[in-house]
This record gives structure tokens, sequence and C-alpha cells, in this order.
């Protein structure tokens, strides 16, 4: 499997992702371009699948050592079922509860200069939270929590410590969940994703979910979402551990940042 044959794989098959890349400037399409294929570079020069892994889990004790200071914070109280499709369905709650949101997030970055790739949010399409409440029906749990979300895209993993100390520091009474994924791997450390989730509540059932990631992590995360989601299906179990390697490729490039020199390529 190549970047290019995975990418025309993504444009025949994936309505999601053509929509997604047709709303980006070509200045950031060209971006994300060069970053995945920087990690698909990094997964090529590793002789076996094995090295390569033993590397990424390397990257990753790394990682989770810089960023043990954001605390892994878990809930309290959750909305009972009935509490959340009240919310779900509740759009003037959540458009107002986006608009505040945006204009505190762009204040916070704007006061401490904070230098990030890329700010952006939005409200859950209601076909997605309409998914979610028919899958709850059928047994699963209920969770909306990014009903309203935002990404704070960081140039690197330094960037993201940064703002995870000032984030902490800003909104500390509000915030009721923190998901450090490079402390606590959602799926244990073969679970390439890292990222950190912070939930915020101003008032009683109010809540936004705001992402902290890398900009090689959204570039990744573009190129592999529905796939994850289980939306489209991989073409071959090669192609899987394929798109896998290239996730661990990423970790292996954002720890570099934690080194003083930031070498050009990992050795």
């Amino acid at each position: 499997m190549r970047v290019t044959t995975h990418f025309q794989y993504l444009r025949t098959h994936d309505p999601e992702f053509v929509a997604n890349w047709a709303n980006l400037r070509p200045t950031h399409r060209l971006g994300l371009w060069r970053l995945v294929r920087q990690a698909e570079d990094i997964r090529r020069s590793f002789r076996t699948r094995e090295a390569l892994f033993k590397a990424h889990r390397d990257a990753s004790a790394r990682a989770a050592a810089a960023l043990r200071g954001l605390p892994q914070i878990d809930f309290q109280r959750k909305p009972a079922p009935l509490e959340w499709m009240a919310i779900a369905t509740d759009r003037k709650r959540m458009d107002g509860a986006f608009e505040l949101w945006n204009w505190r997030l762009q204040s916070f970055l704007s006061r401490h200069s904070h230098p990030c790739a890329r700010f952006y949010g939005g409200v859950k399409p209601q076909a997605s939270i309409n998914q979610k409440l028919r899958e709850h029906l059928n047994g699963k749990d209920l969770d909306l929590w990014d009903g309203v979300r935002f990404r704070i895209v960081a140039p690197d993993l330094l960037g993201i410590m940064a703002l995870g100390d000032l984030f902490l520091s800003d909104f500390s009474s509000e915030i009721i969940r923190c998901r450090n994924y490079y402390h606590r791997p959602r799926n244990g450390e073969a679970d390439a994703y890292r990222a950190i989730h912070i939930e915020l509540e101003d008032r009683p059932y109010n809540y936004v979910e705001v992402q902290m990631l890398t900009a090689t992590r959204e570039a990744i995360g573009l190129f592999d979402h529905t796939l994850r989601k289980g939306v489209l299906k991989f073409q071959s179990q090669d192609h899987a551990f394929w798109l896998d390697d290239l996730s661990y490729a990423c970790n292996v490039w954002d720890a570099v940042s934690l080194s003083r020199n930031h070498p050009a390529a990992y050795p």
C-alpha cells in the first residue's frame, strides 16, 4: 500500500473524506499531504513492523512522561439517557454553546498568543446524533459529550504541553473530564491514537468537548477516520496493517519534537 493508492481509495469510496478535503484551503491540503508523506517515509525507514512498533512504544513512553502533568479526570456524574436525549435534540442550546465557546476559546488562544496550527469546531450533525440515539435503543451506551466539539491543533508535542498547562489554569473550574491518551491510550499501547480530550460544563447540561492534538496526528486522522469508525472497509488485512503502521510512525515523529536538536529524520 502507498499513500497515493490509499488517497485514491478514499476519493473513490469515502464521501465524507471527499467533502472534508474539498472544504480545506489548498495550502492546508498541501500541508496535510506533506505530513502524511513524512509519516510514510518514517514508516518505510524501518525494516520490520516489529522494529517500528518498538519505536512507537518508546516514543509513546517519552510523550507520556512529558505530558504526565495533564491529569486523567473521570466523570463524577453522567447524564441519564433521557437527559441525553433532551440535550441532543435541543439544537438551540447546542448552537448557543458553540457560539459562546468559539468566542471563549479564540479569546484564550489570543490572550496567550499560543501558536496553534489550526483551530476549528462545530455542532455534531443531526444525522450523527440520530445514529447514536438509534444505537442506544439497540443496547449501546449513549455518549454525546462531543455534540459541540472543537479542535486545537498544535505544531508538535511541545505545543500540546504548553497548551494543556494554560488550559487547565484558565478553565479548571469548568473541566469535568480530561482524557490524556498519551498517558492512558484508549485501548492499550497498540492503539496509536494520541491526543488530549477535555469535556467542559459551563452550566448544568451545557457540554462541549475540546480536543488537542498535533498537526501530524490531525493529518493521519483525516486519512483514517472513516476506516477506524467502521464506515468504510479496509481493502485487505495488509491495508489495515499499513494504516496502523502509518499511525505508529506519526507518534515516532511527534516524539522527535521533545529532542532539543529536533533532527530532520528519525534514525
